[in-house]
């Protein structure tokens, strides 16, 4: 009887096994790819996808990169919740395209696995690691895990309209102007040309750029380990202060509104002279012929850079993991990286950084290559999308001099600390 039952169950264990191996050959028959897919915010590497994509299949004929997935999203929190939606219906991505403000949501919340498995049985990849700007890959690695790649990144600088300092006979500033100097700048930019009034300076009315202002004021939205509100400093009133000043009192930038919250497009068409924003803008300055230059933001307190790095992870809901890690690394490789990157983010390679920053306007480019070895990451906690939310709504209420600024600042305070605490 024994026997019998022990022949039974190997002839049903042999049966699965061959089911199993059969089904996975069926999905990988000869001239049958492996069909991979990908997910980024917008049309995000729209133009040179297709090359990208084209690449990865000649050096990988096995694998094939099926769907891009351009998730709509108004920012990076408006993403994460999307990109949650797809996994939760069954549309997962293999691959995600995730900016540091998404890492720790989506390690926490089961999204992406840690590649270390496949990096540990990956020869190449130590090589091809050390290349990888360590500060800036250091977001995609936590609780001793890497969640992926780094692919692109950006800061916060200050970028000049040269033709309008010029006509106020202005130079770029040094590296160490302040407050004092930044006043005076504003103010010499702040003018009307030809009927119109042109403004000094763009009010930063998003979480990343208004981090970086803050950093400035040695000043952060976060305390050092992410788990309290630090805005209840001197400080961090002070720059929000100053903000509600540059609109109200000095009056040298105008209001958000729908008109004039864009700072790309106010910058373009010369209605403001300095525009806090990263190498994002770019093409934009390339494809209307702009004559700008860089520099650090004004030491208002301290003189700290931001950066946010973005990497290529890998779903926890792909079906196939090991292939998905070939991809993910692929597109941050040197190839995917000087293909793509030629403007608008910076490379996190360093030698693609060397190589191609100074082939680019405008002439203080390599201060985006120095600043990537002194740049503190943007403070993007598990909590991320609720805090960044409640950043803009109060934020919103202040420039349309609703609130007062201290109030403003003491209720998001108050509400990022309940958010936190959960």
């Amino acid at each position: 009887m024994k026997k019998g039952l022990t022949f039974l169950f190997m002839c049903i264990m042999g049966s699965l096994l061959f089911a199993s191996g059969n089904q996975e050959a069926e999905e990988k028959q000869a001239g049958e790819p492996v069909e991979l897919s990908i997910a980024v915010m917008g049309n995000y590497l729209g133009n040179e996808m297709g090359a990208l994509k084209a690449e990865f299949e000649v050096e990988n004929p096995d694998l094939t990169i099926e769907a891009i997935h351009n998730v709509a999203a108004n920012d990076w929190s408006d993403y994460f919740v999307k990109i949650r939606t797809l996994i939760a219906g069954g549309d997962s991505p293999d691959v995600m395209y995730v900016a540091i403000e998404g890492a720790q949501y989506l390690a926490a919340k089961n999204m992406a696995i840690p590649l270390d498995e496949y990096i540990a049985n990956d020869p190449t990849f130590r090589d091809d690691y050390k290349d990888l700007h360590p500060k800036l890959q250091s977001a995609f690695e936590l609780n001793g895990h890497v969640y992926g790649t780094v692919f692109g990144w950006n800061n916060v600088v200050t970028h000049f309209n040269l033709d309008m300092l010029e006509e106020v006979g202005l130079d770029v500033p040094s590296s160490d102007w302040d407050e004092t100097e930044f006043l005076k700048y504003a103010k010499a930019l702040t003018r009307e040309v030809d009927g119109q009034k042109v403004f000094g300076f763009s009010i930063p009315d998003f979480y990343f750029v208004t981090s970086a202002w803050l950093y400035n004021y040695g000043a952060s939205f976060l305390n050092e380990d992410m788990t309290a509100s630090a805005l209840d400093t001197p400080e961090a009133l002070a720059a929000f202060q100053m903000l509600y000043d540059l609109v109200y009192k000095y009056k040298y930038a105008p209001q958000p509104t729908a008109d004039t919250a864009n700072p790309i497009a106010m910058f373009t068409n010369g209605q403001v002279a300095m525009v806090l924003l990263g190498r994002w803008p770019l093409p934009s300055w390339k494809e209307a012929d702009m004559n700008f230059d860089i520099q650090y933001l004004p030491n208002f307190g301290a003189q700290k850079v931001i950066f946010g790095s973005g990497a290529w992870v890998v779903s926890s809901q792909s079906k196939h993991p090991e292939e998905a890690y070939k991809l993910a690394k692929f597109l941050s490789s040197e190839y995917a990286q000087k293909s793509a990157l030629k403007l608008d983010a910076i490379p996190t390679r360093i030698s693609v950084m060397d190589e191609m920053l100074p082939q680019y306007a405008p002439e203080n480019t390599m201060l985006y290559r120095e600043s990537a070895d002194i740049a503190s990451p943007v403070q993007a906690p598990e909590a991320y999308p609720e805090i960044a939310q409640i950043f803009s709504r109060y934020f919103s209420l202040l420039m349309a001099d609703e609130i007062a600024v201290e109030d403003c600042v003491l209720g998001m305070h108050n509400e990022i600390n309940n958010v936190l605490k959960k």
